[in-house]
């Protein structure tokens, strides 16, 4: 991806969203392209600042800002994270 433009959002700032995003840097996308959602504000937090990139808390915001959006939680944990996606 690196290189290509893409704005990536993550929903979800956990172990694997984090992962990702920390791949997608090492390959060149540019911190300000990536973005991830959390509800957890510790989680937010330590995770912008070991990156860089901007955390925020609501996954409607990360739709919006990216044109590639990865959903990067865990299986019982989706329906959470897609709720008041519906209306995008």
């Amino acid at each position: 991806m690196a290189g290509v433009g893409l704005r990536v959002g993550l929903l979800g700032a956990g172990a694997m969203g984090e992962a990702l995003a920390g791949g997608l840097l090492a390959a060149g996308t540019p911190t300000a392209d990536v973005v991830a959602a959390e509800p957890d504000a510790a989680r937010r937090d330590a995770v912008a600042q070991r990156l860089g990139i901007r955390v925020v808390d609501d996954g409607a915001e990360v739709v919006r800002a990216s044109d590639l959006v990865v959903l990067a939680v865990k299986p019982g944990v989706v329906g959470a994270a897609l709720d008041g996606l519906g209306a995008l």
